[in-house]
């Protein structure tokens, strides 16, 4: 199906609003996005404004030079002399910290700005776990779904130009009413049964009454800004929208629902409270059924570059036409992304599972116990030979199996093989790098003249993928994965039932999508990996994923956050704090998508490589807790409540400490500083240090 594209991934933005205010000297304004070319400025009444005469452009910033259009003068955003005829309603509602203008003064205050611009990727606005089987039913099948928005005076699209009558506009959600028609064939029933003014309270209270005798499929619930203005904290407010979904419930058991955060108010007032944590109590609602869509971020992202005038319709709490723009475009994103990611998935059989044979190659410095050769398997109805380095211990009893997988840049490693065995286990170390050893030689790697597919996560194999997904480098490393897998669980003595597989960096990508698709495993461990690869080290440095349609293709068929959920062994993800390639939150992301909860071990400093992990102590320490119950490891449980962080320790810990970073830049290259912790009795708490993220 095709692909929706929302406006700020797209190069071309029509409509921005700007506001002009002036600071330190200079009025000025600010554009969304980065590197604009062909910036058109015009009122609202449709008069083009004049380059180099009213205004000029530096960048994203605009700075007005004809000072006869309006501007706000320094102080006034903030409430500070404020004339007394510029209308406002601070007194009214005693805001404090920022101006609450009147919304008709501030749209004629409003400039609207088309141009060419770098597409923007929000992080994290959809959702990671979209999974909405009943909606998905009905939009596939044709069927009429019924949408039912419950939520506050953002939901009615307050002071909007369609919420203040002028001709033209629509509510928010009207746009999306009319996309589900024509992108899905479907008839479209929606009531939207908000309150302005009200939170989650009011929604508990008025529930029964607002879905009694009505007939729905499908609930936004879009609570959060009056409930923060309130004071009700995280946990108060997850409470609420978790009762009240259970209240709706009652009235059809098997309805769905999408979660919205609120966007935050302006920054500078006193409503400026709970809003902006809000969504980390939504994200543990989500489970099959629901799901949250994260327009925090969406606002977060429009703060860090424009003035809060400039995307608000009353500079306090309500966003204006650019920024319910946002709100429409995300909701188009989320039910085209949720068909896109039941329908647009790899599936593998068993014949790509199967081994036909291993043809051995004789090396004379290998160990004793240890092989090296290709496994015959036939993968897409291809012939293929990988290459692999194969071992067991030396005491032939029964003992568990581990499949090894190397990183970008690697190959099959007999000295992995090697240190696993030596520790009780069969190891297998293949090569998905189209590599190979031949002529009794160890040292030198060769191209494997018997495979076709590109090297592990190479820019030839991302640029290749699209011509036939199963000729991928990912559909191949899966087969060649799970290949390995059955050759291994045959050995002697081999036990089937405690079978590890263990990835490094690009083959810790591989894994991730086999542990979703070969069920036999018993355990992964992930080393440095993570999903969402298009918006880490691939996505912003490669720039291969700069084109939207390439990169929505790419994370639909085979990003492993579309497969992961399929996996429920035991694992661990062992990285650093600073990986150059995969950031801590791409992978807690990760983490959060498994259906069994993963382990985590930091090491801070961790270097990113292949050959530290032939002796990888904490993969070791994991497995051999899970296959000779040898308890050895130091586990701590930790649970934030508010602003403290709550522990216990499972074992004897030799010091403690807090690692936080203020999150500020590249997520590869945060500050982390560490806070010492007391911990007694293998317990402790710790309170969060400011600016802490």
């Amino acid at each position: 199906m095709e692909i929706f594209i929302p406006f700020w991934e797209r190069d071309t933005v029509k409509g921005e609003t700007l506001v002009f205010a002036e600071e330190n000297g200079a009025i000025t304004a600010h554009l969304a996005f980065d590197e604009p070319e062909n910036v058109t400025l015009y009122s609202r009444s449709g008069i083009t404004l004049s380059e180099g005469t009213d205004y000029s452009v530096s960048s994203g910033r605009i700075v007005l030079l004809n000072r006869t259009l309006p501007y706000f003068k320094d102080g006034w955003l903030r409430y500070e002399n404020v004339p007394d005829d510029l209308p406002n309603e601070n007194k009214r509602y005693g805001v404090k910290g920022c101006l609450l203008v009147d919304p008709k003064y501030l749209r004629s205050m409003q400039i609207l700005a088309d141009y060419k611009h770098k597409p923007v990727r929000i992080s994290r606005l959809l959702p990671d776990l979209l999974d909405l089987p009943k909606t998905y039913s009905l939009l596939r099948k044709r069927k009429k779904i019924n949408i039912v928005l419950m939520g506050d005076s953002i939901s009615n699209a307050a002071n909007s130009s369609w919420e203040m009558g002028f001709d033209g506009f629509s509510h928010w959600f009207t746009p999306v009413v009319d996309y589900l028609k024509e992108a899905f064939g479907v008839e479209v029933g929606f009531t939207n049964v908000s309150l302005s003014g009200y939170g989650t309270d009011w929604g508990l209270s008025a529930a029964d009454e607002k879905f009694s005798g009505i007939s729905f499929d499908l609930v936004i619930l879009a609570f959060g800004m009056n409930d923060g203005t309130a004071g009700i904290n995280v946990e108060n407010f997850t409470e609420n929208v978790s009762l009240l979904m259970e209240k709706i419930r009652k009235h059809n058991k098997r309805a769905e629902f999408i979660l919205v955060s609120t966007p935050v108010p302006n920054p500078e007032s006193d409503f400026y409270k709970a809003q902006k944590d809000y969504i980390r109590g939504l994200r543990k609602l989500e489970k099959s059924g629901v799901t949250v869509l994260n327009m925090t971020e969406a606002f977060n992202y429009l703060l860090s570059v424009k003035r809060y005038c400039e995307i608000s319709g009353n500079n306090l709490n309500h966003p204006n036409d650019f920024g319910y723009a946002f709100y429409t475009d995300a909701f188009k994103a989320l039910f085209n992304t949720l068909v896109r990611k039941r329908e647009d998935r790899l599936k593998w059989t068993e014949r790509d599972f199967a081994i036909e044979g291993f043809e051995e190659v004789s090396f004379s410095g290998l160990p004793k116990n240890v092989h090296g050769g290709y496994l015959l398997q036939t993968i897409n109805g291809a012939f293929a030979h990988t290459f692999c380095f194969y071992g067991l211990p030396e005491t032939q009893t029964s003992c568990p199996a581990a499949v090894l997988v190397h990183g970008g840049g690697g190959n099959a490693f007999y000295k992995w093989v090697e240190s696993w065995t030596k520790r009780g286990y069969a190891a297998i170390s293949i090569d998905i790098n189209g590599t190979c050893f031949a002529d009794d030689d160890l040292e030198h790697k060769k191209k494997n003249e018997k495979v076709r597919h590109y090297g592990a996560g190479s820019r030839d194999s991302i640029q290749e993928y699209r011509k036939d997904v199963k000729s991928s480098w990912a559909y191949t490393t899966v087969a060649q994965i799970a290949g390995a897998h059955t050759f291994i669980r045959e050995l002697p003595n081999v036990d089937k039932e405690k079978t590890a597989l263990v990835g490094i960096s690009w083959g810790g990508v591989g894994s991730l999508l086999a542990l979703g698709v070969d069920k036999r495993f018993s355990c992964g461990a992930i080393i440095y990996s993570s999903g969402f690869i298009s918006e880490d080290l691939l996505g912003s440095e490669w720039k291969v994923f700069d084109d939207y349609e390439r990169k929505a293709f790419y994370d639909t068929w085979f990003d492993p956050s579309n497969y992961v959920a399929g996996a429920s062994i035991p694992t661990i993800f062992n990285a650093g704090l600073n990986d150059q390639a995969f950031s801590p939150g791409n992978r807690q992301r990760t983490c959060d998508l498994l259906n069994y909860r993963p382990q985590i071990a930091l090491i801070p400093d961790l270097y990113h490589d292949n050959a530290s992990n032939f002796d990888n102590q904490t993969v070791f320490s994991f497995t051999d807790e899970l296959f000779f119950a040898k308890k050895t490891r130091v586990r701590l449980n930790a649970e934030r409540v508010g602003e403290t962080i709550s522990f216990f320790v499972d074992g004897k810990a030799d010091r403690a400490e807090l690692l936080a970073t203020d999150g500020v830049g590249d997520e590869h290259n945060f500050v982390w500083r560490s806070y010492p912790v007391i911990v007694s009795d293998g317990k402790g708490s710790v309170n969060i240090p400011p600016k802490a993220k």
